[in-house]
């Protein structure tokens, strides 16, 4: 198994990871909080060891990984998976939401620089409105959608940004 991580922003944590090869549960659900997972078109996402997982003595902190693992791909996917121990190939994790996508590793390099352009308040507000919102009803999302615009629309990127555009520059964003 390889993979490549990329930080987020003065927070020194993981925004982005890239997987190749076999995955195996442990480091799978130690990732599992990541928001942007990537992995190539031949990865294999391997739980066999999780009948293992349920003997082990340290069960909190194996429940406090398999809660992500569930916040992630849901209640139903998880358990499927937790129990049969099966193997899934890299467009089954696709499909279930395990990855946000399948790339090269030259596209990964590719996809992180363009987000590396984007100001450090952007990649923090992003990261954290898709963690909020995934069980949003409409009502609330809205609510939360108009604070984070409210949010964004005070933030010193935004008035740099409405700044250079009147001034005919480029904008003189905070990056990574």
């Amino acid at each position: 198994m390889t993979y490549k991580a990329t930080f987020a922003p003065e927070k020194e944590s993981i925004l982005a990871v890239y997987l190749e090869g076999k995955i195996e549960l442990e480091f799978l659900t130690t990732i599992s909080s990541i928001p942007l997972i990537y992995a190539s078109s031949d990865s294999v996402f391997d739980f066999a060891r999780a009948r293992a997982w349920f003997e082990a003595k340290d069960l909190p902190e194996q429940a406090t990984k398999i809660s992500q693992l569930i916040a992630r791909i849901g209640s139903a996917h998880s358990l499927e998976l937790l129990l049969t121990g099966k193997s899934i190939d890299s467009s089954e994790a696709l499909r279930i939401g395990l990855i946000n996508d399948l790339c090269t590793r030259e596209e990964f390099d590719e996809r992180i620089a363009k987000i590396a352009e984007l100001s450090t308040s952007a990649i923090e507000l992003a990261v954290g409105l898709t963690r909020r919102a995934t069980r949003l009803s409409n009502e609330q999302a809205e609510m939360l959608e108009r604070y984070a615009f409210a949010l964004r629309f005070t933030h010193p990127d935004q008035q740099e940004g409405m700044r250079a555009f009147l001034e005919k520059r480029l904008p003189n964003f905070k990056k990574f």
